[in-house]
């Protein structure tokens, strides 16, 4: 998978995106990560998505955050959550905001929380505002 080219990875398809494994998401480049269109994103299973490293999941644009559907984004784990970026939290869409799970909401950093701009509050609901711990 490393040596894929851009148009190589944004040449797979929704099945073979099903298909990588655990060890080929692992080693996805900054760059191919990066170069998966939008409709590819929303490919990879909930199964997958914690697949990813961390380090790998802060290198998602934005708008690649933002089209995680709701299982997608309640696979994400503590460490994920912990290392989206200003950008990625800020684009978060309400309805984005209120699929969080009650460990995600308490695995937000206090920088990444000061970061919610004042709409994304207005759409915690209050179980999840209950779970502010910070």
């Amino acid at each position: 998978m490393q040596s894929f080219t851009t148009q190589q990875i944004q040449a797979l398809t929704t099945k073979q995106i099903q298909a990588l494994t655990s060890e080929q998401i692992q080693i996805l480049t900054q760059e191919q990560i990066k170069n998966f269109w939008l409709w590819q994103i929303k490919s990879f299973t909930k199964e997958q998505i914690p697949k990813f490293e961390p380090e790998q999941i802060e290198k998602f644009t934005p708008w690649q955050i933002n089209v995680l559907n709701k299982e997608q984004i309640q696979t994400l784990t503590k460490e994920q959550v912990i290392s989206l970026t200003t950008e990625q939290i800020q684009a978060l869409t309400n309805q984005k905001i209120k699929e969080l799970s009650a460990e995600q909401i308490q695995a937000l950093t206090i920088e990444q929380i000061q970061k919610l701009i004042s709409w994304q509050i207005k759409a915690l609901t209050e179980q999840q505002i209950s779970f502010f711990e910070k």
